[in-house]
């Protein structure tokens, strides 16, 4: 977004406090709960994968990066299977100052995450020893998604997938391909629904 003045951006803030509140999880929410990942990152400040959570009693940790207060950026348990970390990048919406909605909070959110404290020790490690990312959803022709995406995977090459991404820019995804090495599934692949199935038949 882009604020004229402070008091519409505190009433954007409120507005989608109320709107995300009220909602309740995709039918994909559950089917992510339901999966032994030991960390989802998401972007977004909903709530909606702790509900899933919640309403499997699987059971987890929530927190959230917190660009305005960056004291309060801690977690509490190391993410595994038994107990995965729901870490929301872009705050939450049960803290409005939290949210990334503008380029003041990007660039805060940036300096923040790239600061001597930065994203939380325990899940920087398991950042660093993972060997697998999934990505979902993900618009990565936004330099700024690209430059996220470098900060989490870092340096090492760790396999990567991405689902229900378009990519209408054949440059871009040349780029993303040879640049981060990026399997890119499509929806026709079943990609994530073959993942599900596989993982409710190890249970």
């Amino acid at each position: 977004f882009l604020f004229a003045e402070k008091e519409n951006k505190h009433d954007v803030q409120y507005e989608l406090r109320a709107c995300l509140s009220q909602q309740q999880p995709p039918d994909i929410y559950s089917q992510i709960a339901d999966i032994p990942f030991h960390l989802v990152i998401s972007v977004n400040p909903d709530h909606f994968l702790p509900m899933a959570c919640n309403g499997l009693g699987v059971k987890h940790e929530f927190a959230f990066f917190n660009h305005a207060v960056p004291e309060e950026n801690t977690i509490s348990d190391e993410p595994s299977a038994q107990k995965p970390l729901i870490y929301n990048l872009c705050g939450s919406c049960q803290k409005p100052a939290s949210m990334v909605l503008d380029y003041d909070d990007l660039f805060r959110l940036i300096k923040g995450i790239m600061s001597e404290k930065g994203l939380p020790v325990k899940l920087r490690r398991k950042l660093e020893d993972a060997t697998t990312f999934l990505f979902l959803g993900f618009h990565f022709e936004k330099w700024y998604t690209q430059l996220l995406l470098r900060i989490l995977s870092g340096d090492k090459n760790p396999r990567k997938f991405a689902i229900d991404t378009e990519m209408d820019d054949k440059q871009t995804n040349t780029f993303l391909v040879k640049q981060f090495r990026i399997e890119f599934k499509k929806p026709e692949d079943d990609f994530f629904q073959t993942l599900y199935r596989a993982c409710n038949q190890e249970t």
